[in-house]
């Protein structure tokens, strides 16, 4: 594997000096190998120029001399063996995704061809995050007023010495729904990097007042990343402040706000796609709606305690 490695390297030069942007003869007679499909994701950060495979390798093409401390990973987060010719880190096997690292930042290369795998049928679209909120929102309160008229049933049944079993199963019922929406999530996404907290209008039409009216807000501040560094901390706690400035800004009680961070993992999607990435770059907004009030006593006389 070595000598192969060694041998792709020494072919570097006469592919790129050969109009390597797609696969034209790079001599008489023969075809380049390489595929130039690759797009790099905050390739500054590290020095990252490009990426490219020929099917068995995946070269790395670094602006100067390959980074120190060099740490390549592929789409599952596992450490893949490198070497180093000059400017060009040549990696061992091809990945959907590499996650490229040094100690001045990390960046990223993406393989944009087209695959069978790449292209999942067509799905309905999702409902939009402020008309889920919505329908929650109008649920909760639908399911606290009948509630209400349980617990009216049932003081009215009891005060009138009537069997309620069956009420009362209404009532354990209803309760139990409550409950089980009383919590809502709702998740707000960020570009690469961004800490902007921006939600878009449907939602924030809804988040607000939901905010405002919940016992308590949970805000967690999520990354794509697969390493916890520093940056990636910095990044999630960004996010995490950014939205409770927000809902402070908007009359949100700030004492009912709590923060969490995380600079890598806890992904909701499939953090190997450019669509996954996007989805767990995010803050994920936990309203937690105050508990139903107690029913008031009915004592065995049938007065209702004051």
């Amino acid at each position: 594997m070595k000598l192969r490695l060694t041998a792709l390297a020494a072919a570097l030069a006469v592919a790129l000096t050969a109009g390597c942007q797609s696969p034209h003869p790079i001599e008489s007679g023969t075809v380049n190998p390489y595929r130039f499909t690759y797009q790099t994701e905050n390739g500054q950060a590290t020095g990252l120029l490009r990426a490219f495979d020929d099917g068995q390798a995946t070269v790395l093409q670094f602006v100067n001399t390959v980074p120190p401390g060099l740490v390549v990973l592929d789409a599952q987060g596992a450490r893949l063996p490198i070497q180093d010719f000059g400017n060009y880190a040549v990696v061992q096997g091809v990945s959907p995704v590499l996650t490229v690292q040094t100690a001045a930042g990390t960046s990223r290369a993406h393989d944009m061809a087209p695959t069978a795998s790449s292209q999942p049928a067509p799905q309905p679209a999702a409902p939009a995050a402020g008309d889920e909120l919505r329908a929650a929102q109008a649920e909760l309160d639908r399911l606290r007023a009948e509630l209400d008229a349980v617990r009216a049933e049932l003081a009215h049944a009891k005060a009138a010495a009537v069997d309620t079993p069956a009420v009362q199963a209404r009532l354990d019922d209803v309760e139990s729904r409550l409950a089980a929406i009383a919590t809502q999530t709702v998740y707000v996404t960020f570009p690469f990097n961004g800490t902007a907290f921006v939600p878009d209008e449907d939602l924030a039409e809804v988040l607000v007042p939901a905010a405002q009216r919940a016992e308590r807000v949970n805000l967690r501040g999520r990354t794509d990343s697969l390493i916890a560094d520093a940056a990636n901390a910095r990044v999630a706690l960004g996010r995490a402040m950014a939205a409770r400035s927000y809902l402070i800004l908007h009359g949100v009680e700030a004492k009912k706000i709590r923060m969490f961070s995380r600079a890598a993992g806890d992904f909701r999607a499939d953090n190997a796609t450019d669509e996954g990435r996007a989805a767990n770059r995010r803050v994920e907004i936990e309203l937690i709606a105050p508990a139903a009030a107690p029913a008031a006593a009915v004592p065995a006389g049938g007065k209702r305690r004051a």
